[in-house]
């Protein structure tokens, strides 16, 4: 595709979507994904759902502010839109 073909267009070269341990466990499945959600479990374990609310609300401000999981759009494929 040209230069032209792609101004204006939101090009994502750096950006994607972080999945957390319950959606790997539901990819995987049971017998797939023990190793991955152990790991994973950790770096969730102090995300509440207060906090999550108050880092987006952060990151609509300035979405550079908040980082990891709980950037806007780290876990969200809507908010990752968002936040492009």
């Amino acid at each position: 595709m040209s230069h032209a073909a792609q101004w204006g267009r939101i090009l994502d070269l750096d950006g994607h979507v972080m999945f957390g341990p319950d959606v790997f466990a539901d990819l995987l499945g049971p017998e797939h994904a023990g190793p991955i959600t152990q790991w994973l479990a950790p770096m969730f374990a102090g995300i509440t759902d207060e906090l999550r609310a108050s880092a987006r609300e952060q990151a609509l401000q300035d979405v550079g502010a908040v980082r990891g999981f709980i950037a806007l759009g780290a876990t969200d494929p809507a908010d990752r839109l968002l936040a492009l």
